[in-house]
């Protein structure tokens, strides 16, 4: 798939890149994945705060997993970049 937006500059992920994603991994912390958050597909880093597992893409907001509206759908092993 590819990426859109510039939410996850920061971390490598520019918009127009393409993404490698693994639906049969298991999300853990620092993984970044491809999230569906109320019915839209956005990309997230996953995180362990106070002791639960949250998807995040900077400091200031963070969404609980598997909340009622909230699921990761893949996790992103490869991003390639265009020239």
């Amino acid at each position: 798939m590819r990426a859109e937006g510039d939410a996850l500059r920061d971390h490598g992920i520019n918009h127009g890149d393409l993404l490698i994603v693994d639906r049969s991994i298991t999300p853990s912390p620092g993984k970044t994945v491809v999230a569906v958050i109320d019915g839209e597909l956005v990309l997230r880093i996953v995180q362990k705060i106070d002791g639960k597992l949250a998807l995040t893409y900077d400091q200031s907001e963070a969404v609980a997993i598997n909340g009622e509206d909230t699921q990761v759908w893949g996790v992103i092993t490869s991003v390639v970049h265009q020239l």
